[in-house]
C-alpha cells in the first residue's frame, strides 16, 4: 500500500473520531497545542497505530498529530417521557419543632367606638388624700367690742424679806451754798509743812478663782473648804493703802458648764472695812455647788 493510501486511511479514522465528537485532526502540524482539555495522540503513518501523548509532546516525522475533545458536545434533548403512576402515600413525618415567634405586626386601625355600656355600681369611697398646703392668711377682721373688766383678784400673801444688799456707791456731792464773795488779797506764803502720808493705792482690783478655791492670778489668796459653797478672798497689806475705813465692794460673776441659775450667788459682801495697813477681804457664798467665778472689787468713796 502506498504512503498516500495509508495517510488517507489515517485521516479517515480521524474524521470518524471527529464525527463522534472526540477530536479534530491536525494535518499540517506535528506538535500539540498544549490544551489540557483535549486528548492528544500521534498516529503512525505506516501502520495506523494511535499513540496517546501529553498536551505538549511532539509527534515523530512518520507520525501525524491528532487531538479530540475529552467530552462530546451536548446532544439534543429527547422527548418527554410518559407520566408514571402515582405512588402510595408515605407515612406522616414527625411534628417539627415550633418556630421562633415572628415580629409583632403593625398596629391595625382603631375600630369604631362601641355603644356606651350601662352605668356600673358606685365604688366604695377612696382613702382620704393628704391635706393640702395652707392657704394665705385672710385679712384681719375688725376688733371686737371690749369686754367688761373683771373683778380684782385677792392679794397674795407678802413674801419673805430678801437679804440686805451690799451698800451702794456714794453719790456725787450736791451743789454748794450761795455765790462766793470777791476774792481777798493773797496772804504771805507760810512755812512748808511736813510731808503727808502716801495717797490712796489701787481703788479697783479684779481676778478669778476656780471651783477648788485656787487663785488664777497673783496679788490675793483664797480660803475655801472642800464641798462647801463659801469662798473668802484675802488681799494682803498695801493692796488698798490710803483707803483705811472704806469698803472693798465686790461684784461676782460665776460661770462654767456646771453652773445653773439655781446655783446663783447667795451673797458677796466685804468682811469689814479696809484695815489701816491696806489689807481687806470679802466673802462669796453660792446657793449650791462649787463654781469658778470672776470678781471686780471697787473701793467705796467714803
Amino acid at each position: 500500500m502506498s504512503r498516500t493510501t495509508r495517510f488517507g486511511r489515517i485521516l479517515g479514522r480521524a474524521a470518524c473520531f471527529a464525527a463522534l465528537g472526540f477530536g479534530v485532526p491536525v494535518a499540517a502540524a506535528w506538535a500539540h497545542g498544549g490544551d489540557p482539555n483535549k486528548i492528544h495522540s500521534c498516529v503512525n503513518n505506516s501502520s495506523g497505530e494511535i499513540k496517546i501523548v501529553g498536551p505538549n509532546d511532539t509527534c515523530k516525522n512518520n507520525e501525524t498529530a491528532v487531538d479530540w475533545n475529552k467530552s462530546g458536545a451536548t446532544g439534543a434533548r429527547g422527548p418527554t417521557g410518559a407520566k408514571g403512576s402515582t405512588g402510595a402515600k408515605g407515612a406522616s413525618g414527625a411534628k417539627g419543632a415550633t418556630g421562633s415567634r415572628g415580629p409583632t405586626g403593625a398596629r391595625g386601625p382603631t375600630g369604631a367606638r362601641g355603644a356606651t355600656g350601662a352605668k356600673g355600681p358606685t365604688g366604695a369611697p377612696g382613702a382620704r388624700g393628704p391635706t393640702g398646703a395652707r392657704g394665705p392668711t385672710g385679712t384681719q377682721g375688725p376688733t371686737g367690742a371690749k369686754g367688761a373688766t373683771g373683778t380684782n383678784g385677792i392679794n397674795g400673801a407678802t413674801g419673805a424679806r430678801g437679804p440686805t444688799g451690799a451698800p451702794g456707791m456714794r453719790g456725787p456731792t450736791g451743789p454748794g451754798g450761795g455765790a462766793s464773795g470777791p476774792r481777798g488779797p493773797t496772804g504771805p506764803k507760810g512755812p512748808t509743812g511736813a510731808k503727808g502720808d502716801p495717797g490712796p493705792a489701787n481703788r479697783v482690783f479684779s481676778g478669778s478663782v476656780n471651783s477648788a478655791g485656787e487663785p488664777q492670778q497673783t496679788g490675793f489668796t483664797v480660803t475655801h473648804s472642800a464641798s462647801s459653797f463659801e469662798y473668802v478672798v484675802h488681799f494682803p497689806a498695801g493692796t488698798f493703802s490710803g483707803n483705811a475705813g472704806k469698803f472693798a465692794i465686790p461684784v461676782v460673776t460665776p460661770f462654767g458648764p456646771l453652773f445653773t441659775p439655781a446655783d446663783g450667788v447667795f451673797q458677796a459682801i466685804p468682811l469689814g472695812p479696809i484695815a489701816a495697813d491696806g489689807s481687806a477681804a470679802f466673802d462669796v457664798r453660792f446657793a449650791s455647788g462649787e463654781h469658778f467665778f470672776n470678781f471686780i472689787v471697787a473701793v467705796s468713796i467714803s
